[in-house]
């Protein structure tokens, strides 16, 4: 239960046995705090505080509306609690995140590398033409002159001169 930390009635809530023990003072100096007869010292305010999950009052205003409930320690931003085990992994987390942004940097600047590569070779091959490309290979298989009755229409080649 979270109570009014900033009410000492709230904060002075349970039996004077108990308070005492919490407090180390006797039970008759809680009743005359509760009385309002003597005033709650402030280290004693700041305990209760801690004892009902309020951390502001330990380690200030930047620690407003965190809280331990039952052994967990709440953000105000998020419903669930973090118990012992999960706040130890927060160190191995923050540098598994912190290997994971350094692989993510590696891994961009890679793949804008390949981006860069693979637009040169293809600017390249726009710049050849397909035509020239098949000079260049090899023929597939051997390439027979087609018949001379193909060529009628042709003028027939000059003659040959004899050595004079």
């Amino acid at each position: 239960m979270l109570l009014n930390t900033s009410d000492d009635n709230d904060l002075l809530f349970g039996s004077n046995d108990y308070l005492a023990a919490f407090l180390g003072v006797s039970s008759k100096q809680v009743a005359r705090y509760k009385s309002g007869a003597s005033m709650l010292p402030e280290t004693a305010r700041r305990l209760l505080k801690i004892r009902y999950g309020d951390l502001a009052g330990l380690l200030g205003s930047e620690w407003q509306g965190f809280t331990f409930q039952q052994g967990e320690l709440f953000a105000p931003c998020y419903k669930y609690g973090f118990n012992p085990d999960e706040i130890k992994g927060w160190f191995f987390g923050r540098q598994e995140l912190a290997a994971l942004k350094i692989e993510v940097i590696t891994l961009r600047a890679e793949l804008a590398q390949q981006k860069q590569t693979t637009w040169a070779a293809d600017k390249l091959a726009a710049l050849v033409r397909p035509s020239s490309l098949a000079a260049l290979s090899p023929p597939r298989h051997p390439i027979t002159p087609p018949p001379l009755s193909s060529f009628a229409d042709t003028p027939p080649p000059p003659p040959r001169r004899s050595g004079t």
